[in-house]
């Protein structure tokens, strides 16, 4: 409560008690003269009045617009994900200082220690389990999201596979990558392997 609503109870408290001294004598415990419980009642009731109208029409002075919320910028999670993937060339290209494969192979480690933290954390696995069930490719029951972490370098190892990427324009590393991604983010919600 600030001040001026304060004032505003005191105001209305003391027309009220006022206008009872005026009008019923047997509330008042003191003797007063007559013109006083009036002139208090009226003081009170001025009082009341101004502030009642001051704050029907908002003549507040303190009434200040309210500040407008910056929006912050936040990030989507997995975003770093896809622009990893969308910047690993494919296999087999130089790709500069390193050569992709040397990029596939972090983007593959740095996933896999994720799929190892994931089943520990979320599955109930030690973490010696966890790594042996990564690298057998039992850890899912998705081929694809197994095959990534079972290849060497979890590209397609069937001709049906390389066939089925090529025909769909999708790189078999991306495809398995994806897979991959949504399988730790799957079981990261609590669902059975």
């Amino acid at each position: 409560m600030n001040s001026r609503d304060a004032l505003l109870t005191i105001g209305v408290a003391t027309a009220v008690v006022g206008i009872a001294m005026a009008y019923l004598p047997a509330v008042t415990v003191v003797d007063v003269p007559a013109s006083v419980p009036l002139l208090i009642g009226v003081v009170a009731l001025v009082a009341a009045l101004v502030r009642g109208r001051a704050w029907l029409t908002h003549e507040s002075r303190d009434v200040r617009p309210a500040e407008r919320e910056r929006p912050s910028a936040v990030g989507v999670p997995g975003d770093d994900v896809d622009v990893t993937l969308a910047r690993a060339p494919p296999v087999g290209s130089t790709g500069g200082r390193g050569g992709a494969d040397n990029r596939r192979i972090q983007f593959r480690q740095s996933l896999r220690e994720l799929a190892v933290e994931t089943l520990v954390t979320f599955q109930g696995y030690t973490t010696e389990d966890a790594r042996r069930a990564v690298d057998r490719g039992t850890w899912t029951d998705d081929p694809l999201a197994a095959a990534f972490f079972t290849s060497p370098t979890g590209e397609a190892r069937s001709v049906t596979g390389s066939v089925r990427g090529t025909l769909s324009g999708e790189r078999p590393f991306h495809r398995r990558a994806e897979r991959a991604a949504s399988e730790i983010e799957r079981l990261g919600r609590g669902a059975e392997p």
